[in-house]
């Protein structure tokens, strides 16, 4: 009987998964969530045969997808990585396991778990080239999740070049959610170099690909990619306009990673506008979901924009001790998100050095060396919650 169920949720959920893509996202979903328990006991039954790995990899490969769009980051990745990691699974090397790799790539990419990201992309590229022709599309999302993880860890020649790889095999395949999802990326890599024409005309592109094909998450984070383009033009309203679209979409999906940045970039907007305690409130819950979902990189980005609003209320400030309160608040969260990317490798964008590194110097200015460097070594010492916590207590 337990044979029989995981057959028949094997079956559904590889028949289901297509329709995750295009204009029925949304009701397929749900449909998902709803099978979501019977899909995690055939998940289990289905490892408990080692003779027989395939239906592990193929139905935790059909449900990666899944798990990408309805926020289960954690979850998802633990069962990805239970179904790659037995023997038998590791001697194959088939689509189902190049599938299985790409899911794990991505969820490892969404936790900022760059080496593991790479790791399982590496694997995952081999894999497909190895089936060529008929793993053409496996292998351009394999490439395509190589190249956001160069851009994460600053690659800034290879990141592009690999996007624009996947994106002509995506358009010899005529796929237009792979060359909607392709122009999207090079729109991003061209927005942390600080291209802003490129990047902006790149995802107007994308843009216009998704909506007509229905892909609504990407159509989300496209949506992401020009309201951030648009703050950093000082285009706060249609920036607004833009994020809200983006934020809507992804709370209607449960798309808890795209929630968290979407918050994220409205918090940056209202730190652009001086609004510190809306700043606060976007980014505390942009944390929330971060934290949630183990995105370390996402979570010093935050931090980031926390400190700037620490500094430059402290700035502001008529009282001296005031300030000087707020000053090392800000210097303290720097360095906890310092700490938090040193250890997977992520860097800051080009576009934001600059800025980043006249901040530091305007805090090194107000305390002074010494308390400056207390300041900082006191942040470094804090444990993620308790940095949290300081980056989000108003000034």
């Amino acid at each position: 009987m337990r044979d029989r169920q995981r057959d028949y949720y094997l079956a559904w959920a590889e028949a289901a998964e297509p329709n995750l893509i295009g204009p029925d996202q949304l009701a397929w979903v749900q449909r998902f969530e709803q099978e979501h328990d019977n899909l995690r006991a055939a998940l289990e039954w289905s490892l408990r045969d080692r003779a027989q790995p395939e239906p592990a990899l193929r139905l935790a490969a059909a449900c990666g997808r899944f798990w990408r769009l309805h926020g289960y980051t954690r979850e998802g990745r633990a069962r990805l990585a239970a179904a790659l990691a037995t023997p038998e699974a590791q001697a194959t090397h088939g689509a189902p396991r190049g599938w299985a790799l790409n899911w794990a790539a991505q969820l490892a990419y969404l936790q900022t778990d760059l080496d593991a990201a790479r790791a399982y992309a590496e694997e995952s590229r081999a894999l497909f080239s190895a089936l060529s022709p008929v793993g053409r599309d496996g292998y351009a999302e394999s490439i395509n999740r190589l190249a956001q993880v160069a851009s994460e860890i600053g690659d800034y020649v290879l990141a592009p070049q690999l996007m624009a790889e996947a994106l002509a095999i995506w358009r010899a395949l005529g796929d237009s959610y792979g060359i909607g999802q392709g122009l999207m990326q090079l729109g991003w890599a061209a927005m942390r170099v600080g291209d802003y024409a490129l990047a902006v005309a790149r995802l107007e592109e994308a843009l216009a690909v998704l909506r007509k094909g229905g892909h609504l998450m990407y159509v989300a984070q496209s949506l992401s990619g020009l309201g951030e383009a648009a703050i950093r033009l000082g285009e706060y309203q249609r920036a607004a306009a833009l994020l809200e679209e983006s934020l809507a979409l992804r709370r209607a999906l449960g798309e808890k990673w795209g929630l968290a940045t979407a918050l994220g970039s409205l918090g940056w907007a209202a730190l652009r506008q001086g609004d510190y305690p809306r700043t606060r409130l976007l980014l505390g819950e942009s944390l929330a979901a971060r934290h949630e979902g183990g995105d370390r990189g996402g979570l010093a980005w935050c931090l980031e924009k926390l400190a700037e609003a620490a500094l430059l209320e402290a700035q502001a400030a008529s009282d001296v001790s005031a300030a000087n309160a707020g000053y090392r608040r800000a210097a303290r969260t720097f360095a906890a998100a310092a700490e938090l990317r040193a250890p997977i490798g992520s860097v800051i964008d080009p576009a934001d050095q600059p800025d980043h590194e006249r901040l530091l110097a305007a805090l090194r200015a107000a305390l002074g060396e010494a308390a400056f460097a207390l300041a900082w070594a006191a942040g470094q010492s804090l444990s993620l919650d308790q940095a949290l916590s300081d980056a989000l207590a108003a000034n």
